[in-house]
């Protein structure tokens, strides 16, 4: 059986790409200004923990995407997907004046006009995963 860091070490990796955290209360003062920003912070067994967003370039990063069952929801496959191929995703198949999404704004047009097609979902974008993958903790 695995032991709490291997489970905060996967769930790490499924969401993020990687396994770049830390338990929040080993950090200085300092160290806590401003994490929000730069890692999720999550409750796990009584314990908050910061997992780190991506430390690639945004162009270069990669999100973790769910192809879902339509009827189900259920997740049938999952791949990691540049922004690039995230923001053509949301940008296929628009209408006439369309105003494309772009590296500024890709998380709101995916949140609103991919997201709720019910085709695919990013967890770290939608955080309605985050909720799941943290209760498969034993």
């Amino acid at each position: 059986m695995k032991d709490i860091t291997e489970r905060i070490d996967d769930m790490c990796q499924e969401i993020h790409g990687h396994t770049h955290w830390v338990c929040v209360d080993t950090l200085r003062d300092q160290e806590k200004v401003g994490l929000d920003q730069v890692a999720d912070i999550v409750t796990i067994e009584g314990q908050q923990v910061a997992f780190y967003y991506a430390e690639a370039d945004e162009d270069e990063q990669t999100y973790l995407v769910y192809t879902l069952d339509y009827e189900s929801g259920l997740v049938e496959s999952e791949a990691r997907w540049t922004v690039a191929e995230i923001i053509a995703e949301i940008n296929r198949d628009r209408g006439v004046g369309w105003k494309d999404y772009d590296e500024s704004d890709w998380q709101e047009g995916w949140l609103e006009f991919v997201e709720t097609e019910g085709y695919h979902s990013i967890p770290e974008v939608s955080k309605k995963w985050a909720v799941k993958l943290y209760s498969k903790l034993p």
